[in-house]
């Protein structure tokens, strides 16, 4: 899976958390501006095209994959401009039939082909059935979305590319824990309730140090542990941090919700 940036996030991570797993590799989507112009490149790049004389410009010479933007999906003598430079080929497909769908192949029967939906503005159920329909397809398939539950949810079926346009909102955590769960010979992640299941008892947040009553609690603080109590689930670790203690906690002691104020100190008499 290639994941491709029209504005790379500042905080996307560039190596895995903890040293462990995979990350999938990224690349510029360098988008055709309102001055026939190009976004700045990245070691590789897919360049939208939407005529075949643009491959004559000098940032199109250095494409390393072809975008074909949805509404051209039919324009055959693009296509077959882009057939022949042997660069793969991403084709929006929206709103196409099977009739052009075997055009295409037949078209761009010498190359790479792989066939893209661009998501922005497709209703949950609608999107859902697409990525079912792309993912039995003989050929790989990309999404083209602006949500981040449509780029985890399109990760899922292990796509060839996800391309994020500019002002789209991608999440690294949920793309990279679906993309490293499928990739070969990553470990299977285990989840809570397994924990659970396996000791008899409860797998609970708590504090790797004591803690007083209108402290703040910062990631570093929090812990896992198996405690005699039910707390709250190691999950929820992001949620719970910043909030200040209503009650002093001890390490190996369950945190719950009633342990926890507001991050600003309510009902703590804390400022």
């Amino acid at each position: 899976m290639i994941i491709w940036f029209a504005d790379r996030p500042d905080d996307w991570p560039r190596e895995p958390a903890g040293g462990e797993g995979e990350m999938p590799p990224t690349g510029t989507f360098r988008e055709v501006a309102p001055d026939g112009g190009a976004r700045p490149a990245g070691s590789r790049v897919l360049v939208e095209v939407r005529e075949a004389l643009a491959l004559g410009r000098d940032d199109a010479a250095e494409a390393d994959a072809w975008f074909v933007p949805a509404g051209l999906g039919a324009h055959f003598p693009l296509l077959e401009a882009l057939g022949i430079t042997a660069k793969p080929v991403l084709v929006a497909l929206n709103g196409l039939g099977p009739m052009v769908l075997d055009e295409i192949r037949r078209r761009l029967a010498g190359a790479t082909r792989v066939l893209a939906f661009d998501a922005r503005g497709q209703e949950d159920d609608s999107f859902r059935e697409q990525l079912a329909w792309l993912s039995a397809q003989p050929e790989p398939f990309a999404v083209l979305a602006d949500r981040p539950e449509r780029f985890a949810e399109a990760a899922l079926f292990g796509p060839h590319s996800l391309i994020v346009p500019t002002g789209a909102r991608i999440e690294a955590d949920g793309v990279l824990r679906i993309y490293r769960a499928r990739s070969s010979g990553a470990p299977r992640p285990i989840s809570p309730a397994e924990v659970d299941a396996l000791s008899g008892r409860e797998a609970s947040l708590t504090v790797s140090r004591r803690k007083a009553a209108g402290e703040r609690l910062e990631s570093e603080d929090l812990t896992i542990a198996v405690t005699e109590t039910k707390g709250l689930s190691p999950a929820l670790a992001m949620r719970v941090a910043g909030k200040r203690l209503r009650y002093a906690l001890a390490p190996g002691e369950a945190l719950t919700f009633g342990h926890l104020g507001d991050p600003n100190g309510e009902g703590t008499g804390k400022p």
